[in-house]
Order: structure tokens, then C-alpha cells, then sequence
């Protein structure tokens, strides 16, 4: 899908979903095509943690966020490496 079709079918009223900006929602719906579901989901259950705890902990958010990241980079490449498409 190109971004003339993008702004067609999916942004509702020109405005953006995720972002400020509709190209910026665009270009992250283009990366996200690069992950499995299940890669997706379980960034997502990660940023679900990670808001838990900068919510009822006392935990520095900068450690929380960093915690989060790496997991995601570190999860994606072993399901990767699990799949043989690393």
C-alpha cells in the first residue's frame, strides 16, 4: 500500500493514529511489516510490564525503558534465530 491509499483507507479525516504526524503513522505501519505477530504481541505484553512498573514501583523510568528495549531486541532475534530467518 502506498501513502496516497494509506491516507485513504486508513487514516480517518486525515488524522494521524499512533503519532502527531500521518507519514510518521505510515512509515511505522511499514516497519511493523518486518515482524511476525507474535514478535508484535510480545513487544507489546513487554510495554504492558514496563508500564506496570513505572506505575506501581518506585523503579527509575529510564531503567524500566531500557529493560524493555533490550528485551525486545534480544526476543526478536532469538525468535528469529528460532525460525531460521535471522
Amino acid at each position: 500500500m502506498n501513502y496516497q491509499q494509506f491516507q485513504q483507507s486508513v487514516l480517518r479525516q486525515g488524522k494521524p493514529l499512533l503519532t502527531r504526524n500521518a507519514y510518521a503513522d505510515y512509515m511505522c505501519f511499514q516497519r511493523a511489516e518486518h515482524f511476525s505477530l507474535d514478535e508484535l504481541r510480545l513487544c507489546m505484553e513487554g510495554l504492558f510490564d514496563a508500564d506496570l512498573r513505572l506505575k506501581s514501583t518506585g523503579s527509575q523510568p529510564r531503567l524500566v525503558l531500557e529493560k524493555w528495549v533490550l528485551s525486545i531486541c534480544l526476543g526478536v532475534q532469538r525468535k528469529r534465530r528460532e525460525r531460521g530467518t535471522a
